[in-house]
């Protein structure tokens, strides 16, 4: 009994923290694509996200990764359900790269 009623004061507790810390404002950063053009960092990014991910090349894998999720749905969804994700986000990465400011910022 006296177990029962700690645990639902730990729950609470826990529910309270997780509702007050969804709530409270942070830090926000954006990516901004490099500018310096005779930098490495620039020629790298201009490669991988311009050339490759916006390129003819990101996009035909992710329409083919769409499509091959679209074949297997019947067969097995989660893994289905997961490539038509893939696919979009690979078909859409050179305009995620710049919404994942913060997580580019800590590295």
């Amino acid at each position: 009994m006296r177990n029962q009623a700690l645990r639902k004061k730990v729950s609470l507790a826990l529910s309270a923290l997780a509702s007050m810390l969804m709530f409270a404002p942070g830090a926000v950063f954006a990516f901004t694509a490099p500018t310096d053009d005779t930098a490495l960092g620039y020629a790298i990014y201009d490669t991988v996200v311009n050339g490759i991910l916006g390129g003819p090349i990101g996009f035909v894998g992710g329409i083919a990764i769409i499509i091959w999720g679209g074949v297997q749905l019947f067969r097995n969804w989660m893994p289905a359900v997961l490539a038509i994700i893939a696919g979009t986000a690979v078909s859409q990465a050179d305009t995620i790269v710049g919404t994942l400011g913060m997580s580019i910022a800590l590295i």
